[in-house]
C-alpha cells in the first residue's frame, strides 16, 4: 500500500521533471528564433538604406530601439541639419517595417513648419480611417479620446519628420508611457536637440546625424558620378575640391554630382567649381536655393 504512491510520486516526478525540460527547450529555441528574426531584419536593413552614407552607426541605435520590449523604450529622438538624411532614413523605415509586419500599424507623416497638435491628430485620424470632413468638427479633447481607444491595445510606430518645435503627445492622444504590454514605439526627427529633449526623450535616446566625414564624403560623391568620370586626371582634383564644398552635407553631395555625372568636359567642371566657390560660404536658406537652381539645370 505504501509502495504504490512511492512509484506513482516517483512517475509524476519524471513527468514533470521532463515537462520541464521540454518548456526550457522550446522557451530556448522560441528566443534563438527571436534573436534570427531580429538579426535578419537588421542585415535587411543595412541592405535597404545602404545609399544612406554614414548611418551605420545610426541604424544600428534605430534598430536597437525599435526591438526593444522595455516599457520605458518608446520614443526616440533622431536631429541634425537640414539635409543630412533624416527624412530618407524615416521614410526607408516605414517601407520596410510595414514589409516585416512587426507592428500592426506604421504611420509617417511630414509636417515641416505645420506640426501642431491638431496636425498631427487630423493625420492619424485619416490614416486609421476616420472621416476626414468629420475630424475637423471634432474638438481636440475629442479627436484625442478617439485616437487613445485606437491605438491603445495594438502594436503600432509612428514616425514624426520634420517637426519645428515639440508637440503634446498626451494631447494628441497618446499618453505618455505608451502601452507597457504592447509594442508602440514613436520616432521624431528634427532639426534641433531641444525638441527632442521637451517631447520627453531620455538623452540615451536622442540620436545625432552629422554631416559626412572627409572619406565618406568623397565616396558618396564619386559612387554618384562614376568613375568613367572621376578618373579623368584632369577632372578628379577639380571633383575633390567640390566634394570638399559641400561640407559632407549629403544632400548637397548628391545633388552636385548628380548635376555633373554626365559632364565629361574638364572646362564645364571647372566653371562650375568656381560657380560654386563664388557663393561660399553661404547661408542654409542660401545653400538650399542654390540646390534647387542646380536640380532644374
Amino acid at each position: 500500500m505504501i509502495l504504490l504512491p512511492l512509484v506513482m510520486v516517483k512517475f509524476f516526478t519524471a513527468r514533470v521533471h521532463d515537462l520541464l525540460l521540454a518548456c526550457i527547450r522550446l522557451r530556448s529555441e522560441a528566443a534563438r528564433t527571436r534573436a534570427h528574426a531580429r538579426e535578419m531584419r537588421l542585415q535587411k536593413l543595412r541592405l535597404e538604406t545602404r545609399h544612406l552614407w554614414g548611418m551605420e552607426s545610426c541604424l544600428n541605435k534605430v534598430h536597437d530601439f525599435l526591438e526593444s520590449r522595455l516599457a520605458h523604450d518608446n520614443l526616440l529622438g533622431i536631429w541634425g541639419v537640414s539635409g543630412v538624411g533624416k527624412s530618407s532614413l524615416l521614410m526607408q523605415l516605414r517601407q520596410s517595417y510595414r514589409i516585416f509586419a512587426v507592428f500592426h500599424h506604421v504611420l509617417y507623416f511630414g509636417f515641416g513648419s505645420r506640426s501642431t497638435v491638431t496636425d498631427v491628430q487630423l493625420a492619424l485620424g485619416v490614416c486609421l480611417g476616420y472621416n476626414y470632413e468629420m475630424m475637423p468638427l471634432m474638438d481636440e479633447k475629442s479627436r484625442a479620446r478617439v485616437i487613445h481607444h485606437s491605438l491603445s491595445n495594438t502594436s503600432f510606430l509612428l514616425l514624426l519628420d520634420e517637426l519645428e518645435a515639440p508637440v503634446d503627445l498626451a494631447a494628441v492622444g497618446l499618453r505618455m508611457p505608451l502601452g507597457k504590454y504592447r509594442h508602440q514605439k514613436v520616432i521624431i526627427a528634427t532639426g534641433s536637440k531641444d525638441v527632442c529633449a521637451l517631447m520627453g526623450c531620455a538623452a540615451d535616446n536622442i540620436i545625432e546625424i552629422g554631416c559626412l566625414g572627409e572619406d565618406d564624403a568623397w565616396s558618396l560623391f564619386k559612387d554618384r558620378v562614376g568613375d568613367a568620370i572621376i578618373d579623368d586626371p584632369r577632372i578628379q582634383p577639380l571633383a575633390k575640391e567640390m566634394a570638399q564644398a559641400c561640407g559632407g552635407l549629403p544632400i548637397a553631395l548628391r545633388t552636385f554630382a548628380g548635376a555633373m555625372s554626365a559632364i565629361q568636359d574638364a572646362d564645364e567642371w571647372r566653371y562650375m567649381y568656381k560657380y560654386l566657390q563664388a557663393r561660399l560660404p553661404l547661408s542654409r536658406e542660401q545653400f538650399a536655393d542654390l540646390l534647387h537652381n542646380i536640380r532644374h539645370w
